[in-house]
């Protein structure tokens, strides 16, 4: 995101979150209750955005700020496991307009976000000739609730950040611990890295775990976070599949 925005945050601790007790996932519809703070609101809604489930499919979030690594683990990750990406609509909208986008425009750009992810995932699941296929946020829909608060003050898209945060199996937090590379035009400066950073961490600690969502944070060096990655992206089927029961079969007549 660009410096031209508005920052209106300050920095707080974070600390880590736990991911077990995230739930395997379900066809259902979430409804998400979780801290909003100051003021310790809690907040229940139905979830608003489309979240396709299936059983040969697992779905894997990414988040981060900018130059976190996220589309290099990404990439790694779709050759490894292997999976497909859904790329970034933000990353597009600025290339392509020049700009970034206004506060108005933040909620489009997550349904966009949310809709190329989930026609991924329709069309994967579609073309699965047995085994799992992966579908990969590069990044989740989340970021561009994360951006629009961060940058506007505009916190009425993280209640639906959450709730779609619900569809993955597995969501990895890509840390800033790696040298910043400028990308003119698309990055803003460490500074705001840490800034985003920093918003995440108390996202992660006020929002998705309260929710059960548990996230892996992913630092050290490239090779380092791909091992880590992949180590809790089998962990994790490993456990949905335990925690999976057959249907039972119809009786004989």
């Amino acid at each position: 995101m660009l410096a031209s925005r508005r920052r209106v945050r300050t920095s707080t601790r974070v600390r880590r979150a736990s991911s077990s007790q995230r739930q395997p996932m379900s066809t259902k519809p979430r409804t998400a209750t979780y801290d909003q703070r100051p003021g310790s609101i809690s907040i229940s809604s139905p979830m608003r955005l489309p979240c396709s489930a299936s059983w040969d499919t697992a779905r894997i979030g990414l988040i981060g700020g900018e130059c976190t690594g996220k589309s290099t683990i990404a990439a790694m990750l779709a050759e490894r496991l292997p999976g497909s990406v859904a790329s970034e609509v933000l990353r597009e909208f600025v290339a392509t307009r020049g700009r970034v986008p206004r506060m108005d425009e933040q909620r489009q750009v997550m349904l966009d976000q949310v809709a190329r992810e989930e026609a991924l995932a329709v069309e994967v699941s579609s073309h699965s000739a047995g085994g799992r296929r992966v579908v990969i946020g590069d990044p989740a829909p989340a970021m561009t609730a994360l951006y629009s608060d961060v940058y506007y003050g505009d916190d009425s898209l993280l209640g639906d950040a959450v709730q779609h945060a619900g569809c993955y199996d597995l969501v990895l937090w890509c840390r800033p611990d790696l040298p910043w590379v400028p990308d003119p035009g698309q990055r803003d400066g460490p500074e705001y890295r840490a800034l985003v950073d920093e918003r995440i961490g108390r996202f992660v600690r006020d929002h998705l775990a309260p929710a059960g969502i548990g996230v892996i944070e992913l630092t050290g060096d490239v090779s380092a976070r791909l091992t880590t990655a992949v180590a809790a992206f089998h962990a994790r089927m490993a456990a949905a599949s335990r925690a999976w029961q057959p249907p039972a079969s119809a009786p004989a007549t």
